[in-house]
C-alpha cells in the first residue's frame, strides 16, 4: 500500500471489490502516513452478485426462467461455478461461447421450463449490460465517499484497486472516465503490508466514526429474498479486522516481545484471541445467512450452530439459528417426518424458548405423534384378538 502514496498532503482512493462485499475508502497523506478521511461500503454487493446476475441472464435466455429457491444448493453451487468462469473469461476475451447440458447442473426432474441443451455466444457487451447496475451502485458510493471527506475527485491523486472483482475491465474503465485518474492495482499481500505496517485505521461504518454507512439493504441479484437477521453491532465492527486489526496488532505483539516486555506482548494476543473468537462467529453467520437466501436451512442451520458456538450470547444469531430450525421442522412435518420435525423445532426453542408459535406447533406435532402411536397399538391389539 505504500508504493505510489508518499506526496505529503496528497489524497488517495482504495476502491476494493471482492467476491462478498464492496468498500471504498478515502486516505491522505499526513506526516508520511496515510490518515483514513472516509469510508462507505455496501456488504451485499461483490462479485458473488455479479455471479448470480449471469445465472439469472442464462436461465432467461435458455427458457422462460424459474425460482432458483426450488434447487437444492448443491445445483445452485455448481451453476455459480459456471457463472464464475464465464465471468473471468469475459474478462480476458471478448466474447465465450456457451455449450452445456443443464442435466450436468440441475435435477431436470424438478419442476422447471428450461431447455436442456444450450448453446449461445455470450459477449463483453452483454456481461457489462448485465452487471452495469451493481457497477453504477459502486460509483455513486465511491462520490458519496469523496464528499463525504470534504473533497471534489479532482483531489483525488490517484485511484487504488484492490479485490479479484475489480480485475473486470469494464469497472476499471468506468472508474477512468468518471473520475479520470491515475489507476494502480493492488494485491492483497500489499494491502496486509501496508496496513501492518503503517497500522492504518479504517473508520468504522457507524455515525460515530465514519462519513456513511455501510448499505445494510444492498445486493441487486440475489436467488429469493428471504427474512434473514439483521448484521449485529459485533459483525459490523469486526468487519475490517482481518485486514487491519489483525496483522497490525499481531506486529505489535511481536515488538513488544523482543523489547522484553512479555506482559505487554501476552495482554495484545489474549485481546487478539477475542476478538478473533468473535470474527469466526460472524463468518458463520454470513455464511448461514447465505444458506438462508437458498433455503438450504441443514447448511443454515449447521452455520448458525457453529456461530452460537463462539458468539453463544448474540441475539441475532440465536434469532437465526431459531429461523433456521422453525423452517426446517415445517418442511419435516409438511413431509410426514413428525419426529424428526420435533426435534428440530425444539432445538429452536432452546435458544428462543418463549416463541409461541414454534410452541404451539411443536404440540401440534407431538399431538399427532401421540395419535399415530396410539392408532397403531389400537391396530396392534385388533390383530391379537
Amino acid at each position: 500500500m505504500g508504493a505510489g502514496i508518499k506526496d505529503e498532503g496528497k489524497a488517495f482512493l482504495v476502491y476494493s471489490l471482492g467476491g462478498g462485499f464492496f468498500t471504498v475508502s478515502i486516505f491522505r497523506i499526513s506526516n508520511g502516513l496515510p490518515k483514513a478521511l472516509c469510508h462507505e461500503g455496501d456488504r451485499k454487493l461483490g462479485g458473488y452478485n455479479f455471479d448470480l446476475a449471469l445465472m439469472h441472464h442464462l436461465f432467461n435466455i435458455s427458457g422462460s426462467g424459474f425460482a432458483l429457491s426450488s434447487k437444492r444448493y448443491a445445483s445452485i453451487y455448481k451453476l455459480k461455478s459456471l457463472a464464475e468462469q464465464l465471468k473471468i473469461g469475459l474478462s480476458k476475451r471478448e466474447q465465450v461461447e456457451i455449450d452445456l447440458d443443464f442435466n450436468d447442473y440441475l435435477d431436470m426432474g424438478l419442476e422447471h421450463n428450461i431447455k436442456s441443451k444450450f448453446k449461445h455466444v455470450l459477449s463483453r457487451t452483454d456481461f457489462e449490460n448485465i452487471i452495469s447496475k451493481d457497477v453504477e451502485k459502486t460509483l455513486s458510493l465511491t462520490n458519496k465517499a469523496i464528499q463525504g471527506a470534504g473533497l471534489t475527485k479532482d483531489d483525488i491523486e490517484s485511484i487504488m484497486l484492490a479485490g479479484g472483482s475489480t480485475k473486470i475491465p469494464y469497472i476499471e474503465q468506468m472508474l477512468s472516465d468518471q473520475f479520470g485518474k491515475k489507476i494502480v492495482r493492488l494485491s492483497n499481500e500489499t494491502i496486509l503490508k501496508g496496513a501492518a505496517i503503517y497500522g492504518i485505521e479504517l473508520p468504522e461504518p457507524s455515525v460515530e466514526k465514519s462519513c456513511g454507512q455501510v448499505n445494510q439493504e444492498g445486493g441487486a441479484a440475489t436467488v429469493q429474498k428471504n427474512e434473514a437477521y439483521e448484521e449485529s453491532d459485533s459483525e459490523n465492527k469486526y468487519k475490517h479486522m482481518w485486514l487491519n486489526e489483525f496483522p497490525r496488532n499481531l506486529m505489535n505483539a511481536q515488538s513488544m516481545w523482543t523489547k522484553g516486555n512479555q506482559e505487554k506482548s501476552i495482554a495484545i494476543l489474549e485481546e487478539m484471541s477475542v476478538q478473533l473468537t468473535k470474527f469466526i462467529g460472524n463468518m458463520h453467520s454470513t455464511r448461514g445467512k447465505m444458506f438462508m437466501q437458498l433455503n438450504d436451512f441443514d447448511h443454515a442451520m449447521l452455520c448458525f450452530e457453529g456461530a452460537l458456538r463462539h458468539i453463544k450470547d448474540d441475539k441475532n444469531a440465536k434469532h437465526a439459528y431459531h429461523k433456521a430450525c422453525s423452517n426446517k421442522g415445517r418442511l419435516l412435518a409438511k413431509k410426514g417426518v413428525l419426529q424428526e420435525a420435533a426435534t428440530v423445532i425444539k432445538k429452536g426453542l432452546v435458544v428462543e424458548p418463549d416463541c409461541r408459535g414454534c410452541s404451539e406447533f411443536l404440540k401440534d406435532i407431538e399431538d399427532a405423534l401421540r395419535s399415530k402411536r396410539s392408532s397403531g397399538e389400537f391396530r396392534q391389539r385388533k390383530k391379537k384378538r
